[in-house]
């Protein structure tokens, strides 16, 4: 007695497969981002992500303006920068007196804006960088939509900075530090005085931003699996990161001298 062997089903092609709604962009682009990111690089879209950065932006700026004791933190400031023994007494009373009411003007109107304008400014820069050395061919809208959704973190970061402000008073003891809000880098570690450079230095291995830089490389070797493979999308990454760490810390070891 002969079988028919059974056919199998023919695999969905990638053009066919469902496309992921914006919710579970914004979930898979945290927790799953493979699949997401490839999903975003053939449909690319942006509106969702950068609503909700300027939505909880906009909420951490308030905050910031109205929980935080700006006189106090703009007098620590300057007793801990080197900078502050170069200037004269009226210079330093001037600082005192308007720097707080700037902070405060500041935090209102970088807490909404602040999102879009980097995400705009790394879409440029990954772009250029994967187009050029990893051969990836992607349009400035894929790269946008890549970046929107792998800031993510930085929104998980302003909502928990908005938990720990809603939660202390004004005046409450020590200063609290716009900088470092959730003592999630490196630089949390170090004693009171220390050297600039290594605060700068130390200060850029935070949790959330090294969380950023992984997405990154995901979503752009996702976009483009074939020309840019992952440890070429870690290295583009990682470099240009490197680069600007090495920048800001002999730009901030240079200003001390």
């Amino acid at each position: 007695m002969s079988t028919t062997p059974t056919a199998m089903p023919a695999p969905i092609p990638e053009e066919a497969q469902p496309p992921i709604n914006s919710l579970g962009r914004i979930v898979g682009a945290l927790f799953d981002p493979v699949p997401t990111f490839e999903s975003i690089a053939r449909r690319p879209s942006w509106i969702a992500p950068i609503v909700l950065m300027i939505l909880v932006g906009a909420g951490m700026g308030a905050m910031l303006a109205q929980r935080v004791n700006w006189d106090q933190v703009i007098g620590q400031q300057l007793e801990n920068s080197p900078l502050a023994s170069r200037l004269s007494a009226a210079q330093r009373q001037h600082q005192l007196e308007v720097g707080p009411e700037r902070s405060r003007i500041g935090a209102y109107v970088t807490g909404p804006l602040s999102g879009p304008i980097v995400v705009l400014f790394y879409s440029g820069l990954l772009l250029g960088a994967f187009n050029l050395f990893a051969g990836a061919n992607l349009s400035f809208r894929q790269s946008v939509a890549i970046v929107a959704h792998a800031r993510l973190p930085a929104v998980i970061s302003s909502i928990l900075v908005i938990a720990v402000l809603a939660l202390r008073s004004p005046d409450a003891p020590g200063t609290f530090d716009p900088q470092n809000p959730l003592a999630t880098s490196l630089s949390a570690v170090l004693p009171a005085g220390s050297a600039p450079w290594l605060v700068s230095l130390l200060g850029s291995f935070d949790l959330f931003i090294l969380w950023m830089l992984v997405l990154y490389a995901i979503g752009f070797s996702a976009a483009n699996p074939k020309k840019v493979k992952l440890g070429t999308a870690f290295a583009i990454v990682f470099g240009l990161w490197a680069f600007w760490v090495i920048v800001k810390v002999g730009a901030t070891a240079m200003a001390t001298l």
